[in-house]
């Protein structure tokens, strides 16, 4: 298919493109029976079963390759303990990583958030971000890039179903659909694969919030993950209970 880039603008053979890459869809959908995966979406109260793995024409072959060579390749690989450069130690409380590049995996995060806003596709159509943020991250992009705390914070927790209503190898096979909710203080967008609770803060958090663990930290190489319960997720609990009988029953 031929058309406009959407990272560099110029009009080229576009690629199927993921903003939850490939490689995350695959490794869910070989480990089920039926090769399909629960899609959670506390947006519209609903869990389907799906072997659809979201992806649009959106980005050239250079285009796809800088997200791919620089950042999903590197923090796939990095938080799934593959790498021997990287001591992963699972505490009860949550997992360290002592060696990670921070900024990569923070690169990574905000590349899947700048692509499903992009995408064309419905499981992505509760994310947009504004014009000045697209364009700043455009940049930082195409330039590699440091992403400013200023612009976007990103903190990542591990899911724990302490009721044992999900086991953690089925934690491992809900994707969410991304989504954007409002607190009082500030605009999130979540993302929730491979059983990692994810969340991109608008605005920068005060000095406090920052202070907790799970946020990354660029030039940092040692990273606390602690977990969250299950049912602390907003939205994410009575979206199960309300859409745990449709998904049993086919």
């Amino acid at each position: 298919m031929i058309g406009i880039c959407k990272l560099c603008d110029q009009k080229k053979k576009l690629q199927k493109s993921h903003a939850i890459g490939r490689t995350v869809f695959n490794k869910v959908l070989s480990k089920t029976n039926n090769n399909t995966l629960l899609n959670i979406s506390p947006r519209s109260m609903r869990i389907t079963q799906t072997n659809d793995q979201w992806d649009t024409y959106q980005l050239c072959l250079e285009c796809e390759g800088i997200f791919n060579r620089q950042y999903e390749n590197y923090s796939i690989n990095a938080l799934r303990g593959k790498y021997d450069s990287i001591k992963l130690t699972k505490f009860a409380s949550g997992w360290s990583f002592n060696g990670l590049k921070q900024e990569k995996i923070l690169h990574y995060v905000v590349s899947i958030l700048w692509r499903a806003a992009h995408s064309t596709h419905t499981a992505y159509k509760d994310v947009a971000i504004p014009d000045e943020l697209n364009l700043y991250l455009k940049d930082v992009f195409l330039k590699d890039k440091e992403i400013l705390p200023n612009f976007l914070n990103v903190r990542m927790r591990i899911l724990k179903d302490y009721l044992q209503l999900i086991s953690n190898e089925g934690l491992q096979k809900i994707l969410i659909s991304p989504y954007t909710y409002k607190t009082k203080n500030n605009v999130l967008y979540v993302m929730m694969f491979e059983g990692w609770y994810i969340e991109i803060f608008f605005l920068k958090p005060n000095f406090k919030e920052r202070r907790k663990l799970g946020y990354l930290r660029n030039g940092k190489n040692i990273f606390f993950a602690p977990y969250i319960e299950f049912s602390q997720v907003p939205g994410l609990m009575q979206t199960f209970l309300h859409g745990k009988s449709w998904v049993d029953s086919k």
